[in-house]
Order: C-alpha cells, then structure tokens, then sequence
C-alpha cells in the first residue's frame, strides 16, 4: 500500500511539474516591423504612381479631351469608373468580400459622405475663384492647403509634426508657388480680387480638411481602401448631380441632360480612366502614407509635367528652366527631412517611487 501510494505521489509532482513547464512557456509573439515594413513599401510604391499619373494627366486630358466636351459629364463618368475599378478589386479578395458583407449604411455615411460633400463644396469655391483670381494668385492660395492638411490633421488625428518637418513644408509650399506661377495678368479688377480670395482660402481649407478625415476613416476607422473609395464615388456622384439638377432647375437650363455626351469621342475614355484609377491610388496614398505625404506626390506630378513640357519645347509652359532646377532640389531636400525627422516618441510618464516601510 504504501508503495502504490508513493507512486501516486510520484506520479502527481510529475504531472503538476510537466503542467507547470506547459505553462510557463511564453506565446510566440510575431513583430509588427513586418507590417510596418509592407506597409511603408505600400505607401512609397502608391505615392510614385499618383505623382506619375497627377504628372501626365494634363497631357492626356489636352490630347483626348474635347474642349467642347461637357465637363459635369466628364467627371460623373471618371467617378463611374473609379467606383468600377474599386469594386472591381474589393470583390477579388476574400478581406474585400467580408467587406461588402459586414458593410452598413450608418457606417458607411459617416466615414465617407461627409468628404463627398466638402469637396463638393470646395469645387463650387474653386469655380468661383477661377473666375475672380489671376493664375499667380489663385495658385499661391491654392498652395496653402499643404499646411491646411497638416494642421486638421494634428486636429482630427492628433498627428504631430515635427519642427523639422514643418519646416520641410513651407519649404515644399515654396517650392509649389515657384512652378505654379508665373502666368499672365488676366487684368482683374481689383474689386473681382477681393471677391475671389475668400472663395479661394475657402477651397484650401476645405481640401485639408476634406484630406484629414479621409485619413481618419482609412486608418482611425480602419476603413478597407477600395471600399472606401467606392462609396466616394457614389457619394460624390450624388452630390454632384444634386447640385447639377438645382442650378438646371434655377435658371432652366438642361444642357447638362440633353447633351451629356456632346463633344465626346471614343479617345474620351482614356483620359477619364487614368483619372479614375487616380482616384483609387490617392485613397492608397492616404491609407499608407499619410494625407501630407499626398501633396509630396501632387508635387512631385507638377515638376514633372513642368520637366515634359519644358523637354518638349512646349510654348505654353509658364515654368522657367531655371525655377525648375530651383525646385527640384527643394522638393528633394523637403522630402528627405520630412522623412528622416518624424517626430520625438512620447516618453512614458516614470512614478515616484513609495519609500518602504520598516517594521
């Protein structure tokens, strides 16, 4: 008996040692510098895309474009296939499929309606100061929403900027203003100046502010990308004809209907497809790279359609050789500093430690 007893014993601290080593194995925890590495790699390989296609849009927009073309139609049509082209993607993946599956209406509104209607808003004011405003003017306001973007950014994500990079942007706003301007007086009053700048600041801050809460819904809410950019289109498609069939209702005039398609030619697609598919790269760029990383890329898409159309000899360039060998530089100085200086980590609060007691 007292054997069988002590092999029970035996037998017991051996299975509550062996359970005991189970235990005390640690959980094999995968790094997130795999994610992040992906992630970055992600965000440079879609803001090189959007500088390509932001740089040889206008050129395929003035070879395939009739200036007769009605431009409300050109832009429900680009919409129509940035919504085809995201669609498309999101049903190829089975993380695309979950999406459309769990997707909600409330959800939906919230994340991407509110965007749709400040650019729609921030169009109306863009139209109104093309008017008012000569090319230098309107494109030293326009500039500004750089910094409009990188500071509703700090406000609606609480994403700091470093002294260096906020450095780096006026560098890069400077930069900007030096190859859009240059253009011809358009001779305005200075009555139609004052009337034009406030439409003109307006369309800047709303572009910031319309850039930061895409950045919220695509990485605070983390929104799938090409979902995100399919409801845009929907929504802004909307907005658009909302705001189309008020002003044909106002003044009576229904051109917009019945000659849609006027001015088009089969070559129309091309121009209109590139847009699209931009579309759908500068909801990439915001989601993996940031919405101030977006106007490095716009940027960099205007110095090289400065650098093709100075190659080409064109004579309609309003960019000087010698702003763009200034500009250059610049933009890659800026881009490096924003890049190698983000801001500091913030240090964790270290507590006073309790004096011990004696006994």
């Amino acid at each position: 008996m007292k054997g069988r007893r002590k092999g029970k014993r035996e037998s017991m601290s051996t299975s509550t040692s062996g359970g005991s080593s189970r235990s005390t194995k640690q959980p094999v925890v995968v790094p997130a510098t795999t994610n992040q590495s992906e992630d970055r790699i992600m965000g440079l390989v879609s803001m090189a895309l959007l500088a390509l296609q932001f740089g040889l849009q206008p050129f395929l927009t003035k070879t395939f474009t009739s200036g007769s073309a009605s431009k409300i139609s050109i832009v429900l049509v680009c919409e129509v296939f940035k919504f085809g082209v995201a669609s498309c993607v999101l049903c190829s993946t089975a993380a695309g499929r979950l999406c459309v599956r769990l997707w909600e209406w409330k959800t939906s509104l919230a994340c991407a309606l509110v965007p749709a209607m400040i650019y729609a808003v921030q169009n109306i004011c863009l139209q109104v100061a093309y008017q008012y405003l000569n090319p230098t003017t309107f494109q030293l306001i326009n500039q500004t929403k750089i910094l409009w973007t990188a500071l509703f950014t700090f406000v609606v994500l609480s994403k700091k900027q470093s002294r260096a990079q906020c450095a780096a942007l006026v560098v890069l706003v400077f930069s900007a203003v030096l190859i859009t301007t240059g253009g011809k007086d358009s001779g305005h009053k200075v009555d139609d100046l004052y009337i034009g700048l406030i439409p003109a600041f307006v369309a800047a801050l709303l572009s910031g502010l319309a850039s930061a809460l895409s950045q919220w819904s695509l990485q605070g809410k983390n929104r799938n990308t090409y979902l995100f950019s399919a409801e845009l289109a929907v929504y802004t498609s909307l907005v658009l004809l909302v705001q189309s069939g008020t002003s044909a209702a106002w003044s009576g005039d229904w051109k917009f209907v019945t000659g849609f398609f006027t001015g088009w030619t089969p070559s129309t697609l091309i121009p209109v497809a590139t847009n699209g598919v931009g579309g759908v790269i500068v909801g990439l760029v915001t989601k993996y790279a940031g919405s101030v990383s977006k106007g490095y890329s716009i940027v960099a898409g205007i110095l090289l359609t400065a650098t093709i159309e100075i190659l080409a000899g064109s004579e309609s360039t309003a960019v000087p050789a010698w702003k763009l060998c200034v500009a250059v530089p610049l933009v890659a100085i800026s881009t490096l500093v924003h890049t190698l200086y983000p801001p500091a980590p913030a240090q964790p609060i270290s507590q006073p430690e309790k004096p011990h007691k004696k006994e």
